[in-house]
C-alpha cells in the first residue's frame, strides 16, 4: 500500500514530531541533572545512614538508566519518523 503526502502535510507532521523530540531531549538532560543532585544528597546522607544512602543511590542509578534508555528509544523512533517524512521509504531495497 502506498501513501502519498504533499510536502505541506509532511512538514505539518514534522513540526509536531520535532517539538516532541525536543521535549524528550530536555527531559533527558533534566533527568541527568536530577540524578546527579540525588546522588550528591546520598553522599551527604551516607554520613548518617550508609545502608539507606547506598540503597537510594543504587535505585536512582537504575531508575535513571531505565528511563533514559526508554527516552533514547523514543528519540530514535522520532528520528526514523523524521527520516521517513523527509527522505521517504526505499521501496526496492
Amino acid at each position: 500500500m502506498n501513501i502519498v503526502l504533499t510536502q505541506k502535510d509532511a512538514d505539518f507532521i514534522l513540526k509536531y514530531i520535532r517539538m516532541d523530540a525536543k521535549r524528550i531531549d530536555e527531559k533527558v538532560e533534566e533527568l541527568k541533572k536530577d540524578e546527579l543532585r540525588l546522588l550528591e544528597s546520598c553522599k551527604q546522607l551516607n554520613n548518617f545512614e550508609p545502608k539507606t544512602a547506598s540503597m537510594i543511590s543504587n535505585f536512582a542509578k537504575e531508575f535513571g538508566k531505565n528511563v533514559i534508555d526508554e527516552l533514547e528509544n523514543i528519540q530514535s523512533d522520532f528520528t526514523k519518523c523524521i527520516e521517513l517524512l523527509t527522505v521517504g521509504s526505499e521501496v526496492n531495497k
